[in-house]
């Protein structure tokens, strides 16, 4: 998932992510992700980036 890069190479955005409420990590992803594979972030992009970054952190938490 390329949204995961920019989120994972950021200082802090992922402890940001994971601490921001559920109406708020949209906002924390248009923050660090301007643009996935050359589109522009809208709001229906953010909001499908944040649940696809909310699904992948789960599923790493639960193999560790």
């Amino acid at each position: 998932m390329s949204v995961l890069v920019p989120m994972c190479e950021a200082e802090g955005a992922i402890a940001k992510f994971k601490g921001a409420s559920s109406y708020t990590k949209g906002d924390v992803i248009s923050e660090y992700v301007k643009t996935v594979a050359a589109t522009k972030m809208d709001y229906s992009f953010v909001k499908a980036c944040a649940a696809g970054v909310e699904a992948e952190l789960a599923r790493t938490a639960t193999k560790s």
